[in-house]
């Protein structure tokens, strides 16, 4: 994985702009189909479906400082430690996938999952995640908030301060694995239930 994870970060930054620079010239539409989908989701939409269980929504960060400050309501804490391997003083590469498995699931991630980002360092680390989902097969059912938390601070929109509680209820019952495909070269998942589909 060392090629790929070195990378990454130009890649990452590259979104990341976007991200920033679309938040403040418009917003996406509220509605969104299965071809409508893109690597970036609007404050409006996300609004309008916090509440859905398949909609994971993940707050990517440092430490939990910024997270406890405020946060969107049902996003659960990622600390992008455990999505990258620092080599030189640089997080430019990958763990193992099977440990990177084990760390979306425990956040309620599954192969049916619709995955918003957001977080802090201007969203570079949310981006960061958005490619480390992608590599896992999950990049058509991941999307960054456009924006970020700041847009959504900025219309006014509910913020928490305390830690997301647990997956939902019906989620871990139903929706229980991630499962990545094998051959690197594969954007599909190596599952029973075939390739993720678009949102």
């Amino acid at each position: 994985m060392r090629g790929l994870g070195t990378r990454l970060p130009l890649v990452c930054i590259a979104v990341a702009g976007a991200a920033s620079v679309l938040g403040h010239t418009g917003r996406m539409g509220g509605s969104r189909t299965a071809e409508e989908w893109s690597l970036l989701v609007s404050t409006h939409w996300l609004a309008n479906h916090l509440d859905e269980p398949d909609v994971v929504v993940l707050h990517v960060g440092r430490d939990s400082t910024a997270y406890l400050a405020g946060h969107i309501p049902g996003a659960r804490f990622l600390p992008i430690q455990q999505v990258v391997v620092e080599r030189d003083e640089l997080p430019n590469e990958l763990p193992p996938v099977a440990d990177l498995v084990t760390v979306f699931e425990a956040l309620g991630v599954s192969n049916d999952s619709r995955i918003v980002l957001y977080g802090d360092f201007r969203g570079l680390w949310a981006a960061r995640v958005l490619f480390t989902l992608d590599y896992l097969g999950l990049g058509t059912r991941t999307a960054v908030l456009n924006g970020g938390l700041e847009e959504w601070r900025g219309e006014g929109l509910p913020l928490l301060h305390k830690a997301h509680e647990g997956v939902h209820e019906d989620h871990a019952q139903n929706h229980a694995r991630v499962d990545p495909f094998t051959d690197r070269k594969s954007t599909r998942l190596n599952s029973s239930h075939s390739s993720v589909s678009r949102m």
